[in-house]
């Protein structure tokens, strides 16, 4: 601790990332203000960002998925972290060869999903304790699924005059 303390004051300009499964850990000394700046947290995916890591490692494994079917993995892997929503893929590409197939269906999905016991399941109260230190010292580093909803109910803003369409630009 005391070197990597001295290498942030002899550094301090710069650009030092550091991660943590679990902050609540890590010694008072290290998060004062000054050596860490922000605290970023990163939540497990919401249902939009479970979909995009779920296409990415289906794509990756060369495995397509019937719509209906899609939608019924992409349920079972909710509360998932990305990470396991790999190893969700990998066993899904295993049971469909042991199964000696080439289409998915529930049966193959379950099969796959049987031994994966999502850390949200398995570590309720530490996940719990790590949200509740997030809520009061970390930025979130995506939003969660309730506000995704929110923005995207949300009006779009329209602009009258040329002043208000050059301002409106800048956030585009």
């Amino acid at each position: 601790m005391g070197r990597l303390l001295t290498f942030l004051h002899e550094n301090e300009n710069t650009f030092t990332v550091f991660t943590s499964n679990d902050i609540t850990k890590l010694p008072p000394e290290l998060l004062r203000a000054g050596r860490i700046d922000t605290q970023w947290y990163f939540n497990v995916p919401n249902k939009t960002e479970a979909k995009e890591i779920l296409d990415i490692y289906l794509n990756k494994y060369s495995i397509e998925l019937s719509k209906a079917n899609d939608i019924y993995l992409q349920d079972r892997i909710d509360k998932f972290t990305g990470a396991e929503i790999e190893q969700a893929v990998i066993n899904l590409q295993r049971a469909m060869f042991i199964n000696d197939t080439e289409e998915v269906d529930k049966d193959i999905i379950d099969e796959a999903l049987v031994t994966i016991v999502p850390v949200t399941r398995s570590s309720t109260d530490s996940i719990r304790m790590l949200e509740e230190h997030a809520k009061r010292f970390a930025v979130y580093a995506s939003p969660k699924e309730d506000e995704v909803v929110e923005t995207l109910k949300k009006p779009k803003i329209k602009a009258t005059s040329k002043k208000e369409k050059e301002a409106l630009n800048v956030f585009k």
